[in-house]
């Protein structure tokens, strides 16, 4: 995808609160540290920047469910692998973690000020899903 920069989101490139806006769209699950990611999200964001980003949603869960650990740089499977289509490598990317409602505690404990999930939906604009009919997003400001 050149010239776009491929970056680890647990290990930013960037510079403390230099952007006004994030956006990881599909992109949260497949991270092996979710806490150490949105620890970075909110480090690069200025204060009161926004991260809004889409991810798989437990939606009726309280708890994130765990699926695979990175332990010692080897990968851990505490579920079946799942693996989600991606355009750069043939055979998926893994799911590490899909989050439930915590995520909105950890997003606060991990430096964003407020979190919440909205609820989009519009046929007109395209925000619609399989099983919910809109899209659930992601919203923390620093």
């Amino acid at each position: 995808m050149f010239p776009v920069p491929f970056e680890d989101l647990t290990q930013l490139s960037f510079p403390d609160r230099v952007f006004d806006v994030v956006t990881t769209n599909e992109v949260l699950e497949h991270v092996p540290d979710l806490d150490k990611a949105l620890r970075e999200v909110s480090r690069v964001l200025k204060p009161g920047g926004w991260h809004i980003g889409t991810h798989p949603f437990r939606l009726v869960s309280a708890e994130s469910e765990i699926r695979a650990r990175l332990v010692k740089g080897e990968i851990k499977h505490l579920k079946p692998p799942e693996y989600h289509g991606n355009p750069f490598e043939a055979g998926g990317s893994l799911v590490f973690e899909v989050p439930g409602w915590d995520i909105l505690k950890r997003c606060r404990k991990a430096g964003f000020s407020r979190a919440q999930m909205r609820y989009c939906i519009s046929e007109k604009y395209g925000y619609v899903a399989e099983h919910v009919g809109g899209v659930l997003v992601l919203c923390c400001q620093r």
